[in-house]
């Protein structure tokens, strides 16, 4: 068994460029970090930025606290209860 691989969940980071992180959790994007003026700004996998940290460990952690907070939110949605523009409520 090889000790030193990475959990399935885990996110691994590739130093991309002199300023950029990329990261890849289970064969997939998981998002980038760049760096600038001594801090590390955090995006997701659509780009979407996350926020700012000090020092690249914070980033690093910042996105596997993200994927987790993603996962409690998202909630089974029931039927649409969208209507029509015109449709009259109850029908």
């Amino acid at each position: 068994m090889n000790t030193n691989a990475p959990a399935a969940s885990e996110v691994v980071w590739h130093q991309a460029d002199h300023t950029v992180y990329s990261g890849i959790r289970d064969g997939q994007f998981a998002g980038y970090i760049t760096t600038a003026e001594a801090r590390y700004s955090l995006h997701g996998q659509y780009g979407q930025h996350l926020g700012d940290y000090r020092t690249l460990d914070e980033a690093q952690d910042a996105i596997e606290h993200s994927r987790l907070q993603h996962h409690r939110t998202r909630r089974r949605r029931g039927p649409s209860r969208h209507r029509p523009w015109g449709t009259p409520a109850g029908h």
